[in-house]
């Protein structure tokens, strides 16, 4: 009976590590789902070290399995906040991917935001991001979202991956601003053949809430986008310690998205 006793407290001695076990940034690459291969871990490392040779950006990947019902903006900057960054250039990048809420942050240091707008990061996650991420090609998501950053921090025009920041075009806000416009003008060359009091305020109130639709489609409310040492290269460690102001985009790619 003791012999049991002993055996059952030593396996929960070895458990706590596992059990306790805390989500921090400990490298450029860090896989707490073990989703990626070493191959796959190999080459996006390769590129995230470059870019942290170049010394733009300080840049790391953290992957779980879940948020634990947290907020992802939240989650990530907390991750990030003091940890990942030079002190100075406050140039810190994350990008968190939380496998099983189907949701990804880009986390952006404060020196970073004007190479790595809100706008541009969410542009890399739709297009590099989230299409491979539905087909459970994590590995080649992250790769070819990371070669986008890296083109963009360093200039590389020419990069295949290279995403430029020129606003992407939405026509269904003036496609909806010319059926209104031609509803109100077809309302008013109605009335001016068939004039009466009713008609008038049926159209006045007709104008009311063509204005309201319009106004809300227009100026709608914006959306966003809407990590020490490491083997295989001699990587030295982050210095730690950069800025965040909650800059960055998330996404993700569940059905809602």
């Amino acid at each position: 009976m003791k012999k049991n006793v002993c055996f059952f407290a030593l396996a929960l001695l070895l458990l706590i590590p596992f059990v306790f076990s805390k989500v921090e940034i400990k490298g450029l690459i860090n896989d707490y789902s073990n989703i990626l291969s070493a191959s796959e871990k190999s080459e996006i490392e390769s590129v995230l070290k470059s870019i942290y040779d170049s010394k733009k950006a300080e840049y790391a990947v953290v992957i779980i399995d879940s948020l634990e019902g947290q907020d992802i903006d939240s989650y990530a900057w907390n991750l990030a906040e003091d940890n990942l960054g030079d002190t100075e250039k406050n140039n810190g990048l994350l990008l968190l991917i939380a496998i099983n809420d189907r949701q990804y942050k880009f986390e952006t240091g404060r020196g970073l935001e004007p190479d790595l707008p809100d706008i541009l990061l969410g542009r890399i996650g739709r297009e590099y991001l989230t299409p491979n991420f539905r087909e459970d090609n994590y590995g080649k998501g992250i790769l070819e979202a990371s070669k986008a950053i890296q083109s963009i921090l360093i200039g590389d025009t020419e990069s295949e991956y290279y995403v430029n920041n020129e606003p992407e075009v939405n026509y269904f806000p003036l496609i909806v601003m010319f059926i209104i416009i031609f509803f109100i003008i077809l309302s008013a060359v109605f009335s001016a053949k068939h004039p009466s009091s009713k008609n008038k305020k049926r159209n006045d109130t007709d104008y009311l809430v063509a204005g309201y639709v319009l106004g809300s489609i227009l100026g709608g409310g914006k959306g966003r986008g809407g990590f020490g040492g490491f083997s295989g290269g001699g990587f030295g460690g982050f210095s730690g310690g950069g800025s965040f102001g909650g800059g960055g985009a998330r996404g993700g790619w569940g059905p809602h998205y």
